[in-house]
């Protein structure tokens, strides 16, 4: 079941892809620095989790999403969705 999951997440990421392609076109000039940078970065907030206690109960937070938000203001939506895959 989490094989059809993948597969079909990844279907969709490359729709996306296709898609917003299709209509802004492929970046002109893209900052491999900064994909560089945000690829190491989204890696390691995958394993990066703050666990605090609220009410008696345990919560932990994974820090991807605090390093996706500034990506996504960065770079352009189809190095954003290759770098999160790779990532």
């Amino acid at each position: 079941m989490v094989t059809v999951y993948v597969i079909a997440v990844t279907a969709a990421a490359l729709v996306a892809i296709g898609a917003t392609i299709a209509t802004s076109g492929w970046p002109e000039h893209i900052k491999w620095v900064s994909v560089g940078t945000f690829f190491v970065l989204l890696a390691a907030a995958e394993y990066l989790i703050v666990r605090f206690e609220y009410r008696g109960e345990t919560i932990a937070l994974s820090l991807f999403e605090a390093v996706l938000a500034p990506a996504i203001a960065v770079l352009s939506p189809p190095t954003v969705v290759l770098t999160v895959v790779a990532a």
